[in-house]
């Protein structure tokens, strides 16, 4: 029999990114057999087959008078028409689509006729905390987008129930599949100190260096940690605090450390493609965010034995086992971080004990493999269901 024809969506997902390392376990662990698998993109650094901008109408004195949602909606038309014609030269069997909340690319799906359409949701709705994206012109088309779907594939419980209150849909359309990662990846290669001494930080004065790996960006959080550190140091601890990423928020950051007194033992080693080699420079990894779908980051850290402090917010206690594995604080509150922080600070013990902890859960519940076979079962089921359907037609 002929590989069912799979169409993998990826909006401008580099190979880094959430979305980008969950297409790519996918791809590792698809049998050419059996699926034929076309990544569909912005963006070709996974291998994706480029999906070429829209052009936008030019700024007309009538497009600029023209009332924002009416531009956004001609905008998302003329999107979802686009893509719509990449997804129908494909001929697919099956859309898989990773866009935020499944929005053009689901409808662009449905409007090229392929026959079945599924979409994984990375990221929690109110991921915008910014609130760019909170005009009813924005809720109505994600929900259109995420309805769209024959299936919605969510990487976390909190992440299947928020959209299922946000979008209305039933619970026969969405399942929840946790993230995973290789945990063979993430293993420690050479002493804390050496991998300090390689990306500039002292070495030579005891510090426990704090440390998390994160796009820089208003949802992270991280002037809570920033804040955190501040008051540990006034309380006479002896920490440091690493910060693996770039983003938009890079020197809005900085001035907040050196406001809080903090910016000789902050330090911004920025974006580092070998994600385990600021890993092994940390004793604790923290994670301050606003808002997490499921995030690998924690499931990195934990499989480098790393104990977790961060938010309670979305998946987060999904992963971590709290009092276990780690321990989790309310989001936004910089003191509750700065007291769960300290007692991993002040007890080597408890890091180690928690650590090796969190390495185990990873290997018994987040393993890659199993996220990838159980995303392939879904697609063999709904294949199964289409030739079914389309046989009795015949």
């Amino acid at each position: 029999m002929k590989p069912a024809r799979i169409g993998i969506y990826l909006k401008n997902g580099g190979p880094h990114s959430g979305p980008g390392r969950y297409v790519r376990s996918l791809l590792n662990a698809a049998d050419p057999r059996e699926f034929e698998m076309v990544v569909l993109g912005q963006s070709s650094r996974i291998g994706a087959i480029a999906v070429p901008d829209a052009a936008r109408p030019a700024r007309s004195l009538a497009r600029q008078l023209t009332p924002f949602a009416v531009k956004y909606w001609m905008g998302f038309n003329r999107e979802t028409r686009r893509l719509s014609d990449s997804m129908r030269a494909g001929e697919f069997d099956l859309q898989h689509t990773n866009d935020t909340g499944c929005e053009e690319s689901a409808l662009a799906a449905r409007l090229a006729g392929v026959p079945v359409v599924l979409g994984t949701l990375h990221v929690l709705p109110d991921v915008d905390v910014e609130r760019q994206r909170r005009r009813w012109v924005h809720r109505q088309l994600a929900r259109r987008g995420v309805n769209a779907l024959d299936l919605a594939i969510a990487v976390s419980d909190a992440a299947k129930d928020a959209w299922k209150r946000y979008s209305g849909l039933p619970d026969s359309r969405i399942v929840t599949i946790h993230n995973g990662i290789n945990p063979h990846e993430f293993q420690r290669r050479r002493p804390a100190a050496q991998a300090r001494a390689a990306l500039g930080i002292p070495t030579d004065d005891g510090s426990i260096v704090i440390g998390t790996v994160a796009r820089l960006s208003r949802v992270k959080g991280l002037e809570y940690l920033i804040d955190a550190a501040a008051r540990l140091r006034t309380q006479g601890l002896n920490i440091r605090v690493l910060i693996a990423g770039d983003g938009e928020l890079l020197g809005e950051l900085r001035e907040h450390a050196g406001r809080s007194g903090v910016a000789s033992c902050v330090h911004f080693v920025g974006h580092r493609a070998d994600v385990p080699a600021a890993l092994e420079a940390m004793d604790i990894f923290a994670i301050p965010s606003l808002s997490e779908a499921l995030p690998y980051a924690v499931m990195e850290a934990m499989a480098m034995e790393l104990p977790v402090v961060g938010s309670d917010v979305g998946g987060v206690p999904e992963i971590v086992a709290v009092g276990q594995t780690g321990l989790l604080t309310p989001a936004r509150d910089s003191d509750a971080l700065a007291v769960a922080l300290r007692r991993l600070v002040e007890s080597a013990d408890l890091r180690e004990r928690m650590g090796r902890a969190g390495r185990q859960r990873i290997i018994d519940r987040f393993d890659e493999r199993r996220m990838a076979e159980q995303t392939l079962d879904i697609y063999r089921s709904a294949l199964r269901a289409t030739r079914t359907t389309q046989g009795v037609a015949a």
